[in-house]
């Protein structure tokens, strides 16, 4: 989606420019497998026999940092460098140790993207327009439990399940401020609003953010009643569900 920004913005109108952004794509497939399967296993293994914690942090910073550089260079966001740094290291035996390492990164990281999110927010426009906001919340809430469920459904999970996760994955996702910064720079605006547009995706995304405790504590409830209805067989039975995961315990 990041790759296809410019064409969707009308920068690049040629069937050629299309060609090149799907070869840029494959390009970065082929790039993350190569990293992920062969090159930063190799790379972890050597630091970790090591046994320096010091180094080991550094390796997978450089690691994160130079993927997220790489994707700067074939003019794709920085953003989705980092993110695909992240598949990369979490494909190698060593992920678990990587992310204790990090951990505390992450808490910083995340702490500054919720203020500057918070920072983005017109409060003016959400006194202005609850109504809009809330509707657009709720449509979005209901879209993505929709389409969230049935993916687990289709995979053959339980109803109950399902319903309790879809719930959980409603909110707007961090990657989607990508695909939105990545958007504004080309050009475009959530809807071809503008600015209004913007502040919604905004406001939006924060109301979703601040009801996801909600949203977990709810869960549960909302999958025991659907698994109480008809939905109860679609996908697999709790019971069969139940009878797998103690047979791969074992």
């Amino acid at each position: 989606m990041v790759l296809l920004v410019p064409i969707l913005s009308g920068q690049s109108e040629s069937v050629t420019d299309l060609f090149v952004v799907l070869g840029k794509a494959i390009l970065l497939i082929i790039v993350v497998v190569l990293l992920a399967r062969k090159i930063v296993p190799w790379i972890l293994d050597k630091v970790a026999k090591t046994r320096r914690q010091e180094l080991f942090l550094l390796t997978v910073i450089a690691i994160c940092f130079g993927t997220a550089a790489l994707t700067n260079l074939a003019d794709v966001s920085l953003a989705l460098g980092a993110f695909l740094a992240g598949l990369v290291v979490s494909e190698s035996h060593y992920s678990d140790h990587a992310i204790s390492e990090i951990l505390p990164l992450k808490t910083i990281f995340n702490a500054v993207f919720f203020v500057s999110v918070g920072m983005l927010l017109d409060l003016q426009f959400v006194l202005e327009n609850p109504l809009l906001l809330l509707g657009v919340a709720a449509g979005v809430l209901l879209l993505k439990f929709i389409l969230s469920s049935i993916s687990l459904l289709t995979l053959g999970y339980p109803i109950r399940i399902a319903a309790a996760s879809g719930i959980v994955l409603a909110q707007i996702g961090e990657f989607s401020f990508v695909l939105e910064r990545a958007g504004r720079v080309a050009g475009l605006t959530p809807g071809g609003f503008g600015e209004m547009g913007s502040q919604t995706f905004i406001a939006v995304s924060v109301l979703l953010m601040l009801l996801t405790p909600l949203f977990l504590h709810f869960s549960p409830n909302i999958g025991n009643l659907l698994a109480k209805t008809p939905l109860k067989h679609i996908g697999k039975k709790q019971k069969e569900t139940e009878e797998e995961e103690g047979h791969e315990d074992k």
